[in-house]
């Protein structure tokens, strides 16, 4: 009796742990530990913040679409060359964005950084897949040499 009492909590744990590894062996093949390969490159997605001289190499890269998200009154006292204008106040941002290519490559700026932040996030719920915020903003973007245009 004493031998049937010991097996059979061997038994569960026997049980339990080799269902737990068979569940381990179903996972997919694109999953490598905790991260997951994506196979499809209109899956992948980037939305971060990027130093002036980060935003500069992917401007010189080329295939961007470069939005400012300032008020146009600031886009015309000086802008990036080439920046689609996109105010962040005004009540159609939203809509506005939501026409943007959602597979291009988009890079957000503003005067210090903090709305082209607060545009990058509404960018992502709009589903735009890669997009670079300017950390720092025109103010370092200037301050690295970029030029402005106006």
């Amino acid at each position: 009796m004493k031998k049937i009492v010991f097996f059979i909590p061997l038994l569960v744990l026997t049980v339990f742990t080799t269902s737990c590894n068979s569940q381990e062996t179903n996972k997919p093949s694109n999953q490598t530990g905790n991260a997951v390969l994506v196979e499809n490159q209109a899956e992948t997605t980037v939305h971060k913040n990027v130093s002036a001289n980060e935003f500069k190499q992917l401007i010189a890269n080329g295939d961007v679409v470069v939005v400012d998200v300032r008020t146009p009154n600031e886009y015309a006292q000086g802008h990036i060359k080439g920046a689609k204008l996109i105010n962040l106040y005004d009540p159609n941002f939203n809509a506005q964005i939501a026409q943007l290519d959602k597979g291009a490559t988009t890079l957000v700026y503003c005067r210090s950084g903090r709305r082209s932040a607060s545009a990058m996030r509404k960018m992502k719920s709009a589903g735009l897949n890669t997009v670079y915020n300017l950390s720092g903003g025109l103010g370092a973007w200037m301050s690295s040499g970029g030029q402005v245009v106006r």
